[in-house]
This record gives C-alpha cells, sequence and structure tokens, in this order.
C-alpha cells in the first residue's frame, strides 16, 4: 500500500510539473504584449530569463515547491555547464568553452558577476523573482526597460521606475502590496 502512495504522489508531482510547464509555454505564446518591435538584443535578454525561469519551476518540482536561496543553486543540476550563459549578460557571456570544470569556477560568480538580482521567495508578494541588474539595464535612462521574471514564472519588460518600488517596497518594514 505504501509503495501505491508513494507512486500517486510522483505521478501526481510529474503532472503538476508537466502542468506548470504547458502553462508557462501557453502564457508566453499568447501573452497580449507585442514583442514584434523589440530588437534582437532585448528579445534574447527575455530568452534567457525564460530559460531561468524553467530552472527555477524544474527546482521548485524536485525540491517540494520552495526556491533556491542563489541562483547558483541551479548550476549545474537545472541549467547545466554549456548553459551557463543564460545567466549572465548577453552582451557579456563567460567563456564559450566550458567544461564541468570550469561550470564549477563559474557557479562561484553568478551571484556576483551575473546578470540578475534574485529576490527569491522574499520576491513573491511583489511579483518579481529576479531582475536585471542596475548595471545591465538598457534604453531610455530615464526609465529602461528591464527584464524581470515574476511570480508566475513568466518573463516580461518592466519600467526600471517599477522594479525601484517594488524593491524598495521589500525593504520597508511592514510593507507589502
Amino acid at each position: 500500500m505504501q509503495s501505491q502512495t508513494i507512486l500517486n504522489s510522483k505521478k501526481w508531482g510529474l503532472g503538476v510539473l508537466f502542468c506548470g510547464l504547458v502553462s508557462v509555454g501557453v502564457f508566453l505564446l499568447l501573452r497580449p504584449t507585442n514583442y514584434t518591435n523589440l530588437e534582437a538584443p532585448q528579445l534574447a535578454r527575455l530568452r534567457n530569463a525564460s530559460a531561468v525561469a524553467i530552472a527555477l519551476l524544474h527546482y521548485g518540482a524536485d525540491n517540494g515547491d520552495r526556491l533556491p536561496d542563489h541562483l547558483s543553486e541551479l548550476v549545474p543540476k537545472y541549467i547545466s555547464g554549456r548553459d551557463v550563459r543564460f545567466l549572465f549578460p548577453v552582451d557579456r557571456p563567460p567563456d564559450a568553452d566550458l567544461d564541468k570544470a570550469s561550470a564549477a569556477k563559474l557557479q562561484e560568480r553568478i551571484d556576483d558577476e551575473g546578470a540578475y538580482t534574485y529576490m527569491g521567495a522574499a520576491g513573491l508578494g511583489q511579483d518579481i523573482l529576479l531582475f536585471e541588474r542596475s548595471n545591465h539595464w538598457q534604453g531610455n535612462w530615464n526609465d529602461p526597460r528591464v527584464v524581470t521574471v515574476t511570480s508566475n514564472f513568466a518573463p516580461m519588460l518592466r519600467s526600471a521606475t517599477d522594479i525601484l518600488s517594488r524593491v524598495s517596497s521589500l525593504h520597508q518594514p511592514g510593507s507589502s502590496k
């Protein structure tokens, strides 16, 4: 009887993972935002954020719906050595020839030098899991468009003003939107 329960829970977990991945895919395909006017670098930044979002979903499925404490925890199990470039700025990818040894070295650099500021579980209340580090913001410097991953694991462009507002409210005691 115990093995039957474990089998059913594994099937349920795989079903939840599958439904989550399908819903993210459908959301990205049917999203009302018009990306046709975006330039190639913006699309590449969104694509990289999508890869990180999928890795976060896989991590959560394997770890009781918990998010990692650091993005570096996704490497190498959820983001392979050759795909570590998704965690770095599009215009400054890491070394192209990655093996296991160099991926381990890069894992140490991800949280300090990577493309994203990772909010993790703390950002769920503000609908922001991660966003591009401010030194990578591109576009109109009065209010640049910043790639983020929302709490439903969808990559999107947001204004820097919106990001700064959400992040600052996380640091104010007793504030939650």
